[in-house]
């Protein structure tokens, strides 16, 4: 719940939405994984470490389709 409430808070924070997808797959919840992943990959970048998490989102999922 922390983790939705603050992709709420923040929706266009990449580093928050790849976290939930993170979780979202160590819990099995894969379909969820890639639906947030879809989200963060069409997001852009407003900070400096986002970018690298963007990248980290795409190749994730890659490995996840």
């Amino acid at each position: 719940q922390y983790m939705l409430r603050l992709i709420q808070l923040n929706p266009n924070y990449i580093v928050y939405g790849y976290d939930l997808a993170k979780f979202y797959e160590y819990m099995g919840k894969k379909g969820d994984a890639v639906a947030q992943l879809k989200r963060v990959v069409t997001l852009t970048p407003h900070a400096p470490e986002e970018y690298n998490y963007l990248r980290a989102a795409q190749k994730y999922l890659s490995k996840l389709q």
